[in-house]
C-alpha cells in the first residue's frame, strides 16, 4: 500500500522502466556473447559497492528472468496479479512474457547475469528503485551506447547524455508523462533508475562503499545459503523511512524494536501454499538500552505457548531464553554499558520493590521458566475493548502459587485494593497492582498490563487487563479451543524451531481489525480496499533464535485464496430482540462474560480422539454464521451457514479427496 498521489504515474514508469531495462540488458549481453573474443576484461567491481548506505533493502538474484518465469506460476503471483489493484502490474507482466519471448536467445545469455535491486527514501513520503546488472565485457562496448539511442527512437524518448565525475549518464526523456530514465556504465555494471540522484550517488558510492564494507553485513551475507528465488537484506538504520512511507507514519514502538540491529538476509522461496524467507539477522554493536542484546546471549526456549493460547488470538509474542536469571542478569550487564539506562533500570527495580514490600528475584523470577508471552485477542463484542494477555511458563506451579499469592498479600497490605477473587470452573481469578513491573521485566510491550488479573491454567499463569479475557481464556481451554488444538496453526508452526529466541505470530484475519489503530487514517483506508493482499496470507510467523552471535531468522507466510465474507444486513443487537449495549457497564463481571461469551463464539464438536468434528458460529448463544464439518482424518466435510439457528444458503458437501458431490440451497429452513 502506498498513500502518495502520484502512484499509478509511478507504477508506469516502473512498468516502462523494467521493460526498457529488460531490453537494454539483452541488448548488453547479445553484444558481450558477439564481441567477448575481441574485448578485453574490464577491472571487475563488486555490485554491492554501487549500493548507495541508505538502501532500505535489497534485493539479490542470480538468475532473473528463469527466477521471475517461476514465481510467477505460483498461486499466490496468479491470484495477486488479478486483484482490481494489480492491473497494471499484470499488464506488465504480460509485456515482460512478450519481451522474453521474442528475446529468449539473448536473455537466456542475461538471464545468467547477477541483478541486484536496492530501495531508497527519495521524498518525505515516497521513494525509488536502483537497479544494477553485471554485463562484464559489455560495459567496454561502445556498440550498447547505441542501442540507446535506438531504444530511444523506438519508444519516442529524447535521448541526451551528460558527463557525472567522468562517466556518461544517458537520459531517455517521456514527453508523454514527463519521466526520465538515467543509465549509465561503472566499470562492468550497468545502472539505472527513475531517479537521477540514485545513479550518481552509485556513481560516488564506488569511490568509497559503505554496505560492502560492514562487517555485520559481510557476516549476514555469508550465512545466507544459495539458491531459492532470491536473497533480500534489509538495513535497519533506514527500514523506518521504508515504513513511514508505506503507513503514512513512524511509529515508536517499531523504532524501539529494530533499533538495535544492523542487517537481516534472507533466501526467498515461493510455492503453491507457502511465502518463506530464511537467513540470519546481526545486531548493531553499540546499542545498550535494548532487551534483544541481552536476548541473543541467554539462549532460547520450547515454544510452548500454545496449549493455553486461544484460537481467538490474533496475534502473539514470544520470548524465551535459558532461564529468567540469565537473562536478567545479561540484561543488567547490557545496560550498564549505558550508565544513564542502567541507573533508571535500578530506580525502577527498587521502586517497585519498594512499594509491593517484594523481592522480585525470590517473589517472582524464582518460579518461572524462559517463556513469556505478550498476547493479543480479537476484541469483544462489548465495546470492543482490546483484550492483552500475558502468559508465563511455571516450572514449579505450587511454588509459583505460593509466591503470588504471597505478592498478593502484600498488595492489599500497602495499597487500597477492592477486587474480591472470582471461582469459576475450579480456577481463581485474582488481582495484583503492580504498576511498572512487567514492562521493567520485559519491555515497553508490556506496559499494557500494569494493573493486571490473573489466573492458573495448567503449567502458566495468566494475566490480563480484564477478567472477562481470562474467564473466555479458561472456558476455551476447558472445551479444547486452543491454538495447540487447531489443525492449521499446527501446520504452519511445524515450519520455525522449536526452541526460540523471539517468535511472532500473526492470523491475519483475526488480526486485520486491530491495524486501524496503527495506521494512519488514509492508509487504513487504503488498506480495507486491498484487504485481499493482506487477508490470503492467513497465517504468518516471524522467529529469531540465538546463534553463535547471530539471531538464525525465519519469516512464513501461509496463502490461501480468502473466503467471500459472510457478513449480514441486520444489525446485530436487534437480530433478536435484545440490545445489550445499554446495560453491560453495570453488569457483575461473571454476567457480562457470559454475555460476552455467547454474543459471539464458536461452538466446537470433537471425535472420541479429539480431532474436531465441526464448529458452528454463534449468536447471542444459538447458531448464526458459518459452519464447517470435518471428516475424522481432519478433511472438509461439509460448509454451510446458518441464520438465526436454521440452515441458510447453499452446502456444500465434500469427498475426502476435496471434491464437491452435493450441494443443497436452503431458504428460511426449507430446502429448494
Amino acid at each position: 500500500m502506498d498513500t502518495t498521489p502520484d502512484r499509478p504515474v509511478k507504477k508506469r514508469r516502473i512498468q516502462r522502466m523494467i521493460l526498457l531495462f529488460l531490453l537494454t540488458c539483452s541488448l548488453s549481453c547479445g553484444a558481450y556473447f558477439l564481441y567477448n573474443l575481441y574485448v578485453r576484461p574490464d577491472h571487475f567491481l563488486r555490485q554491492i559497492y554501487l549500493v548507495p548506505k541508505d538502501a532500505m533493502y535489497i534485493i539479490e538474484t542470480d538468475d532473473p528472468v528463469h527466477n521471475w518465469h517461476k514465481f510467477a506460476k505460483t498461486k499466490a503471483w496468479q491470484y495477486l496479479k488479478e486483484q482490481r489493484k494489480m492491473e497494471e502490474i499484470n499488464q506488465m507482466g504480460d509485456k515482460m512474457d512478450s519481451i522474453l519471448h521474442v528475446n529468449k536467445t539473448l536473455l537466456e545469455i542475461f538471464g545468467k547475469r547477477n541483478l541486484i535491486i536496492s530501495a531508497h527514501k527519495t521524498r518525505k513520503s515516497d521513494y525509488d528503485f536502483l537497479f544494477i546488472v553485471d554485463v562484464q565485457k559489455a560495459s567496454k562496448m561502445e556498440l550498447l551506447k547505441k542501442q540507446w539511442e535506438r531504444i530511444g527512437k523506438a519508444g519516442n524518448f529524447r535521448v541526451t547524455v551528460r558527463n557525472f565525475k567522468g562517466n556518461e549518464i544517458w537520459e531517455l526523456f517521456d514527453p508523454d508523462d514527463h519521466s526520465t530514465l538515467y543509465l549509465s556504465l561503472v566499470n562492468n555494471h550497468l545502472i539505472c533508475s527513475y531517479t537521477g540522484l540514485l545513479v550518481e550517488r552509485s556513481m560516488m558510492e564506488k569511490e568509497d562503499p559503505s554496505i560492502g564494507r560492514d562487517l555485520s553485513y559481510i557476516e549476514v551475507s555469508q550465512k545466507v545459503k544459495e539458491g531459492g528465488l532470491c536473497k533480500v537484506y534489509l538495513n535497519y538504520s533506514y527500514l523506518d523511512d521504508y515504513i513511514a512511507t508505506l503507513t503514512g507514519v513512524s511509529d515508536p514502538d517499531i523504532q524501539e524494536i529494530v533499533r538495535p540491529l544492523s542487517y537481516t538476509g534472507l533466501q526467498f522461496k515461493a510455492s503453491d501454499e507457502m511465502l518463506s524467507f530464511r537467513g540470519y539477522t546481526s545486531l548493531q554493536d553499540n546499542t545498550f538500552d535494548n532487551y534483544l542484546p541481552a536476548l541473543l546471549q541467554s539462549g532460547s526456549h520450547w515454544l510452548t505457548a500454545q496449549k493455553v493460547l486461544s484460537c481467538r488470538t490474533a496475534y502473539y509474542i514470544e520470548m524465551g531464553f535459558d532461564d529468567p536469571y540469565t537473562f536478567i542478569n545479561n540484561l543488567e550487564q547490557v545496560l550498564q554499558k549505558d550508565q544513564e539506562a542502567y541507573h533508571a533500570f535500578q530506580k525502577n527495580w527498587n521502586l517497585i520493590e519498594n512499594m509491593l514490600k517484594i523481592d522480585i528475584r525470590n517473589h517472582f523470577l524464582s518460579w518461572m521458566e524462559g517463556e513469556v508471552v505478550f498476547a493479543q485477542h480479537t476484541p469483544g463484542s462489548l465495546g470492543r475493548q482490546n483484550e492483552f494477555v500475558a502468559v508465563i511458563k511455571m516450572k514449579n506451579r505450587k511454588e509459583a502459587v505460593n509466591n503470588l499469592n504471597t505478592i498478593e498479600e502484600s498488595i492489599r497490605k500497602h495499597m487500597p485494593v477492592k477486587f474480591k477473587t472470582i471461582e469459576y470452573e475450579g480456577y481463581e481469578v485474582h488481582f495484583l497492582e503492580m504498576k511498572g513491573f512487567f514492562r521493567l521485566l520485559f519491555g515497553k510491550m508490556f506496559a499494557k498490563l500494569d494493573k493486571p488479573y490473573y489466573t492458573i491454567i495448567d503449567d502458566y499463569a495468566v494475566f490480563s487487563n480484564s477478567t472477562a479475557t481470562l474467564l473466555s481464556m479458561i472456558e476455551d481451554h476447558r472445551v479444547g479451543q486452543t491454538l495447540e488444538n487447531d489443525r492449521e496453526f499446527q501446520q504452519f508452526i511445524q515450519e520455525f524451531n522449536k526452541k526460540s529466541t523471539v517468535f511472532a505470530y500473526l492470523n491475519t484475519s483475526k488480526s486485520f481489525p486491530l491495524f486501524q489503530d496503527l495506521l494512519a487514517p488514509s492508509t487504513w483506508i487504503d488498506l480495507q480496499d486491498n484487504q485481499n493482499f493482506v487477508l490470503c496470507f492467513p497465517h504468518t510467523g516471524f522467529q529469531l533464535t540465538a546463534e553463535e552471535g547471530m539471531f538464525d531468522t525465519r519469516w512464513f507466510g501461509s496463502f490461501r485464496v480468502p473466503e467471500e465474507e459472510w457478513g449480514d444486513e441486520e444489525d446485530e443487537d436487534d437480530m433478536f430482540g435484545v440490545n445489550f449495549g445499554d446495560r453491560t457497564d453495570t453488569l457483575h463481571h461473571l454476567e457480562r462474560f457470559y454475555v460476552e461469551k455467547f454474543a459471539g463464539n464458536v461452538y466446537t464438536e470433537f471425535y472420541e480422539d479429539g480431532t474436531v468434528k465441526s464448529r458452528s458460529e454463534l449468536s447471542k448463544g444459538i447458531k448464526h454464521g458459518k459452519f464447517r464439518a470435518f471428516y475424522p482424518s481432519g478433511k472438509l466435510q461439509v460448509t454451510g451457514k446458518f441464520k438465526r439457528n436454521q440452515k441458510s444458503g447453499t452446502w456444500n458437501f465434500y469427498h475426502e479427496n476435496g471434491m464437491i458431490f452435493m450441494q443443497e440451497v436452503w431458504k428460511n429452513g426449507q430446502l429448494k
